[in-house]
């Protein structure tokens, strides 16, 4: 049958932090959530003038490890502000303890 996994990850700087979650439906509802709440502060991927070190990426990564050991995965992802790094994460932190 394989393996499925679902999480929430956030990188900047070199920090790297992640979430697991059983329930697709509820990484997703948490990720909105985010996403939603800091809206303001997103970074658009077309601006070329973005350094790397000045934002954060959040994302939703979906994998899928079939029996055979093929990998099938996916990963939307936003980017932010670094600034509001650790607000993101405080927030992300407190929506994964009030669903697991």
């Amino acid at each position: 049958m394989g393996e499925k996994i679902y999480t929430i990850e956030l990188l900047y700087q070199g920090k790297y932090e992640s979430w697991n979650f059983e329930d697709p439906v509820i990484r997703n509802e948490v990720y909105n959530k985010a996403r939603e709440k800091f809206r303001e502060y997103t970074v658009a991927e077309e601006d070329d003038q973005v350094d790397d070190l000045a934002i954060a990426q959040l994302s939703a990564s979906s994998l899928r490890i079939k029996e055979d050991g093929d990998v099938a995965q996916r990963v939307p992802y936003e980017w932010f502000d670094g600034r509001i790094f650790r607000e993101l994460l405080s927030f992300i932190n407190e929506e994964y303890n009030r669903v697991k």
